[in-house]
């Protein structure tokens, strides 16, 4: 009897799946994080709508607790926000089944995206990607080719210490792996 409460919304769930209130993938979502909540539930926020609602922060704190080494804070978050959407569902068209009957969710559309031929945000150009960034200097090109971007607060070390050193090897392999794919291919000619 202790998961009258779940039990409840979970049906109502049900329900609006197969009344088409919600798509599969959402009934599927709204399911997972009720599952996730109701872990953390005591008897009284399991009997009580009312309790549960009036709970729902101290219980968040539970799960983010317990999640917060598997989960990020984001997709608890994101499970906080389809519990309370239930929640809401419930409260408006559960209780009464004219309303739910008469309840016409808006279906959000989903366009296609259209492939992006060059990125116009991109500081070095299409074929590097990266992003245009006030707090990141401006790209170096080491004597291999390669393309180095630092953070302006690290810009003017760059050539410095361990962190020059660590540029010059990273220069040498490159230039290693340059010499190594055009001897390969002269091999083969």
């Amino acid at each position: 009897m202790a998961a009258k409460i779940m039990d409840t919304l979970w049906d109502f769930i049900k329900s609006a799946e197969r009344s088409r209130k919600y798509p599969p993938n959402t009934a599927l979502g709204l399911r997972n994080a009720l599952k996730l909540f109701e872990t953390e539930l005591n008897e009284e926020e399991a009997q009580s709508l009312d309790v549960f609602k009036d709970h729902l922060e101290q219980i968040y704190r539970g799960v983010f607790e317990k999640n917060k080494n598997r989960m990020s804070v984001g997709s608890i978050e994101t499970y906080k926000t389809r519990v309370k959407r239930v929640l809401s569902d419930y409260g408006k068209y559960g209780l009464e089944p004219s309303k739910f009957a008469s309840w016409s969710p808006t279906v959000k559309r989903v366009s296609t995206r259209k492939k992006k031929t060059e990125d116009t945000n991109s500081v070095v150009g299409p074929s590097v990607g990266v992003p245009a960034d006030e707090s990141l200097a401006p790209p170096r090109t080491l004597p291999s080719g390669v393309i180095v971007v630092f953070p302006k607060s690290l810009d003017k070390h760059v050539s410095f210490g361990e962190f020059g050193d660590v540029l010059k090897a990273l220069d040498t392999k490159a230039n290693n792996l340059k010499e190594d794919t055009n001897g390969q291919g002269e091999d083969e000619s």
